[in-house]
């Protein structure tokens, strides 16, 4: 039979959406968190849905919509020297 190279190596655009936050907990250290998501424009971004007649009986997920992946982070800052008067960009 024939051996058909499946990694491909495609390109797509997402539109990324991210909320977060910064706290002060002291003089030196920052307690930040945020939360983003990106819709991306394919609906194989993890390979659910290959393309070719081949391929049909190892598509799974939803068909109809595309893509998405979601990323969360906690930081923890420590910034070092004074911190800067509040007035000097003004």
């Amino acid at each position: 039979g024939q051996v058909q190279d499946i990694d491909q190596k495609d390109g797509s655009f997402a539109i990324p959406m991210t909320v977060g936050m910064k706290i002060r907990l002291s003089q030196f250290l920052i307690l930040g968190a945020e939360i983003g998501a990106r819709l991306t424009f394919t609906d194989n971004l993890d390979g659910s849905n290959p393309e070719g007649s081949n391929f049909e009986q190892f598509k799974f997920g939803n068909i109809f919509s595309d893509d998405w992946y979601v990323f969360s982070g906690i930081t923890l800052t420590y910034t070092f020297g004074r911190k800067p008067c509040s007035d000097c960009f003004e």
